[in-house]
């Protein structure tokens, strides 16, 4: 349900290396200093060196549900033990000790869709969910509105042999009286084989939000299905659904499905729907998609009822990921008479939308624009919409410079050298590098990658260390008009200059100096003399320019 007010609630995704379910360990003991290999259902997903003696190794890379880890112990003599151990691991229980939860305070939305700022009846909800034991995870729920009370405990147990049970109950208190609410649930997930099954039984009374306050409770609602996935040929799935409710007929509905790659590219998925109260009846469904290229689908979707078949044949290619088009084509096959048709397109600063549809002899149209702006480091940028966190990056006085995030192309400079990322993932590292070979031969640039660590929907701001060495080549001679000696140092003094940045003279008296100003007072040093002479840097486009000759006096060779 919708309302509005204020939350105070956990978010682990600001953590996103973070697990919050514990994951299974093993442990075993090497005589010999040796290798591990993991190996969960075959595949490798880590190897590791332990010393001789006892070793634990917890927190296992393991993927959710039932498997079978491996364990692979090869000493320095090449001998092996293999250490087998079944798991199960599951995202719906939390570590011990850790703490989950979320309190609202506020008003119920109402009519949401059809009538603006309509709130009724004030809140406060609160739930709790603590990890006991790695086998069991505890919950407590409670909602308090005017003339409304709720109050629910529930757990979730995990038996590795079998799956995850799962249990609630809950009382309530309103205008109707006493009520009260019992629901289980089993669950197992398995590498090929899945089912689960789970009921609510509520009595007449209860109440809890989302539930109108004139209206009665379900009386039941269950759940079962079945999940088979095969290596060489698809995915097959069953599905039985029934609801039995207090003030209108209940439904009883079985599903079936299968799915399959065919061939390289092509998926065909089939389905069947049996309404098994009421007016019986089945669907049949049928849908086939083959890829046209990288970007481009045909397909075909196909269902058959009691007095009704019908087929949409569609061809689409989705927008790039850059500037470019997009468009879907849509015609009705048999009791169909759909037509349809979508343009979209997309640029730096917006997305853009023209479609049409014709269905049983009406036409509709609609068209859409979107488009954001950004405000960030002293500059306003148009963007596409800008929905996840973004970044601006600098790179000062340098344009045209390729801006890469995660290694894809995604902007380049403006003329002052900024760029906007409108795409980042929030709490999560965003290596941005810029192109090195965008920049001159004159360029300093002390780091071309950065990593970008945004707030959710926020802005930051990334400024790269790049900046004009302002360099140039100049020759020094001496009164005697040879060369200035290799190894002589050379020094640019004054006041807004880096201390102790030293110049060696290289052959022919020639010098390579960086970080001039318009004007610089140079000094050479060589065994114990010195000379000091001034030096003008015109402005030039010359990436390497040279300055000329000068004569260093009071030096001998």
């Amino acid at each position: 349900m919708r309302f509005g007010g204020v939350q105070w609630s956990t978010n682990f995704s600001t953590q996103p290396g973070f697990i919050a379910f514990p994951l299974p360990g093993v442990s075993g003991e090497a005589a010999l200093p040796s290798t591990v290999d993991l190996y969960v259902d075959s595949a490798l997903r880590m190897s590791r060196e332990v010393p001789s003696g006892p070793f634990s190794i917890q927190d296992l890379p393991v993927t959710t549900g039932q498997g079978d880890a491996r364990l692979v112990v090869r000493d320095i003599l090449g001998r092996e033990q293999v250490i087998t151990q079944p798991f199960y691991a599951t995202p719906r229980l939390l570590k011990p000790g850790l703490q989950e939860y979320s309190y609202e305070l506020g008003f119920v939305r109402r009519n949401f869709g059809t009538d603006s700022n309509n709130y009724g009846r004030a809140l406060a909800v609160g739930t709790h969910r603590l990890g006991i034991t790695e086998q069991f995870t505890g919950e407590l729920h409670g909602e308090l509105l005017g003339h409304q009370q709720t109050l629910g405990l529930g757990g979730v147990l995990m038996w590795p042999a079998a799956g995850v049970l799962s249990g609630s109950f809950a009382a309530s208190h309103s205008d109707k009286g006493v009520g009260g609410l019992l629901e289980l649930g089993f669950q197992r997930q398995g590498r090929y084989v899945s089912f689960g099954a789970n009921t609510q039984l509520a009595s007449q009374r209860f109440a809890k939000l989302g539930l109108e306050p004139e209206a009665l409770a379900p009386r039941q609602i269950s759940q079962m299905f079945v999940n088979l996935a095969t290596t060489d040929y698809g995915s097959f799935t069953a599905n039985y659904t029934q609801q039995a409710f207090r003030d209108r007929t209940g439904n009883k509905i079985l599903s079936a499905g299968y799915s399959r790659k065919v061939g390289r590219q092509g998926n065909l998925t089939a389905s069947v729907t049996r309404l098994l109260s009421g007016d019986a009846k089945t669907t049949f469904n049928l849908s086939f998609s083959l890829p046209l290229g990288n970007r481009t689908n045909a397909s075909i979707n196909t269902s058959a009822q009691p007095g009704r078949e019908q087929a949409v044949l569609q061809v689409s290619r989705s927008v790039p990921a850059g500037s470019g088009l997009g468009y879907r084509l849509a015609a009705g096959v048999g009791d169909s008479d759909r037509r349809a048709a979508e343009v979209s397109a997309q640029n730096g600063i917006g997305a853009y939308n023209l479609a049409v549809d014709q269905l049983q002899g009406q036409a509709a149209f609609r068209g859409s624009a979107s488009g954001g702006v950004a405000f960030l480091g002293g500059s306003a940028f148009l963007s596409r919409r800008i929905t996840d966190s973004f970044a601006v990056v600098q790179v000062p006085d340098y344009s045209g410079v390729g801006i890469y995030a995660d290694n894809q192309l995604v902007a380049r400079t403006d003329a002052d050298g900024n760029a906007l990322l409108p795409r980042l993932r929030p709490y999560q590292k965003n290596t941005v590098r810029i192109e090195q070979a965008d920049l001159p031969l004159d360029a300093q640039i002390d780091a071309v990658q950065l990593d970008a660590v945004p707030y959710f929907r926020s802005g930051l701001l990334l400024k790269f260390p790049v900046k004009r060495s302002r360099g140039a080549l100049l020759t020094v001679v001496l009164e005697n008009g040879e060369p200035l000696p290799a190894g002589a140092q050379a020094q640019i003094i004054g006041d807004n200059v880096e201390e102790n940045e030293v110049f060696p003279t290289g052959l022919r008296g020639e010098v390579y100096l960086t970080g001039l100003a318009a004007s610089n007072r140079l000094r050479v040093t060589w065994l114990e003399q010195s000379c000091e002479f001034m030096l003008p840097f015109p402005e030039s486009t010359d990436p390497l320019p040279h300055l000329g000759t000068y004569i260093c006096t009071g030096v001998e060779p």
